[in-house]
């Protein structure tokens, strides 16, 4: 049985929501600028590695937000 997880995430108040889906199998993440666009999707065999992790984002004195993010290498 394949498993998936579905987030929904918005990267900045004035973008759309986009959806990205983990599995087993592939990951898939609407990267596109137009809602009728195909999602890119790495299938497992073709990621060869991956981070993630939090950047804080820097004011004058102190943080004023952060990045959640994710890094593919694929091959």
């Amino acid at each position: 049985m394949d498993i998936q997880i579905k987030f929904t995430l918005k990267s900045s108040i004035f973008d759309r929501p986009r959806e990205i889906t983990i599995s087993r199998e592939f990951l898939e993440f609407d990267d596109n600028d137009q809602i009728s666009s195909i999602p890119t999707k790495f299938l497992k065999k073709d990621i060869e590695g991956f981070r993630y992790g939090v950047k804080g984002i820097r004011g004058y004195s102190f943080n004023i937000g952060r990045i959640y993010y994710i890094d593919i290498k694929s091959s």
